[in-house]
């Protein structure tokens, strides 16, 4: 073997038995692209750079906070949540809402009462699907037209609007899930309290011994939108567990008033000259600013409502299904954002809409239209009667999903697909928010 001299004169073996040539001379390139090349795409591991994007934003969002501190100073009143609530029991044009409130609970007793009397048999079908419509049209059409007719707080009417369209969708299920009940038992006497399972004594109970006070009271404040004569129920409370929950709604709630009165007024405070004039370039810079800070809003809405809010209800309630929201945020079309994002309304509209449509013959395509249109009649409902005023630009933002989730399907694949779905949540809100801002204050 090749020898090589040392410092001291001895001579040793230029190679190894480690270090023999053979592994050195292995060859050490081979067919490779680079990584950020097109032909990796979404292959490699990008934790790091998540990290530093999650760094960038970090910086970038106390950059603005602190600019906004400069250019508004400190916007933020700490008691202005007790101020709203004395001053909106003191004023008499919120009374309509406390009287509202109050009638809540009028309907549910109007609805189990048919339900009561149709199931015992003195009162016939005809009569109670009259009655029922009746009931239906009142829930909604009352506090809108009170709503709308009376100058009050837009945030009390939306709360109140919001109940009542909750209350609406929580008793068509009622009412449509005791129907099919009787559809199936066609006036025969079914046994009530049948045992489970012996070890757990879970009761299971069956129609019409479902119609008592307790267990539409129950429905009325589970965190579901679906009517089931058995819902699936914990063991326990988790005192610690619903406390955290509620002080998690609390903390939430607190900063999404923070960042409104903070960042989201003035931000549209300053959109007001562009509106006015309608200058295009600025408007289109207005609705990028505003991206941001709404979309910080909604997403603390989302946990706060949908995780925090609904796991404390179930929590109390001992409601076991918990699954509220899905993996929306990897939704690659708008489809089936829609499907993840709101689980409890998304189950509704397909228990009660979807599936009764197609076993009645309709295609799929009307059925998707009809769902969207009904979804965007509640969201335009729910703006435009607390603003007092009838724009439809809500509505139109929803219905015009239907020919973009469509385009979005066909040329936008995988996470293309779901860019374009952050893309259009992004952009659509805010730009939504200034059209309602330009007709509010100036038509």
């Amino acid at each position: 073997a090749p020898l090589t001299k040392e410092s001291n004169g001895r001579r040793r073996p230029m190679f190894t038995r480690q270090e023999s040539p053979v592994k050195l001379l292995k060859p050490c390139h081979s067919p490779a692209e680079s990584l950020l090349s097109a032909q990796n795409r979404f292959e490699m591991n990008y934790r790091g750079i998540v990290t530093w994007v999650i760094i960038i934003l970090f910086c970038s969002n106390i950059k603005n906070a602190l600019s906004n501190i400069a250019k508004y100073g400190i916007r933020v009143r700490p008691l202005g949540v007790f101020t709203w609530f004395s001053e909106f029991f003191r004023d008499p044009y919120n009374w309509p809402c406390i009287c509202l409130l109050l009638c809540y609970p009028v309907a549910v007793l109007i609805v189990f009462q048919v339900e009561k009397l149709l199931s015992q048999k003195r009162l016939n079908s005809k009569a109670g699907v009259v009655i029922h419509s009746i009931t239906f049209s009142g829930i909604l059409g009352i506090p809108t037209g009170v709503l709308f007719s009376v100058q009050h707080s837009a945030v009390a009417s939306f709360l109140i609007l919001l109940g009542y369209s909750i209350l609406w969708l929580k008793m068509i299920s009622y009412v449509e899930v005791n129907h099919w009940e009787r559809e199936m038992v066609r006036g025969s006497y079914v046994p009530t309290n049948i045992l489970k399972n012996e070890s757990s004594k879970e009761v299971i109970v069956t129609y019409p011994n479902n119609l008592t006070y307790r267990d539409i009271t129950y429905f009325v404040f589970v965190p579901t939108l679906c009517y089931e004569l058995n819902f699936p129920r914990t063991e326990k409370i988790r005192i610690g567990f619903m406390l955290r929950r509620l002080a998690e709604f609390i903390l939430l709630f607190q900063l999404l008033i923070f960042l409104v009165q903070q960042w989201l007024i003035p931000g549209i405070e300053s959109s007001m000259k562009p509106l006015r004039d309608m200058e295009l370039p600025q408007l289109v810079e207005r609705v990028f600013s505003l991206a941001i800070p709404n979309h910080f809003i909604w997403l603390i809405m989302f946990y706060g409502y949908f995780h925090c809010y609904f796991n404390f209800l179930a929590e109390a309630t001992r409601f076991a299904d918990r699954s509220f929201y899905k993996d929306w945020w990897n939704a690659q079309t708008i489809r089936s954002f829609w499907t993840l994002w709101n689980v409890p309304t998304h189950r509704w509209l397909l228990r009660h809409v979807y599936k009764p449509m197609l076993s009645q013959g309709y295609s799929k395509t009307t059925t998707f239209f009809f769902v969207f249109l009904l979804s965007s009649f509640f969201h335009e409902l729910l703006v435009s009667i607390p603003l007092r005023m009838i724009r439809l630009w809500a509505f139109m933002g929803m219905l015009i999903q239907v020919p973009f989730s469509i385009i979005t399907e066909r040329f936008f694949k995988g996470d293309y697909g779901n860019g374009a779905m952050w893309f259009s949540i992004m952009i659509g809100q805010p730009a939504i928010i200034l059209m309602y801002v330009h007709d509010y204050y100036y038509l």
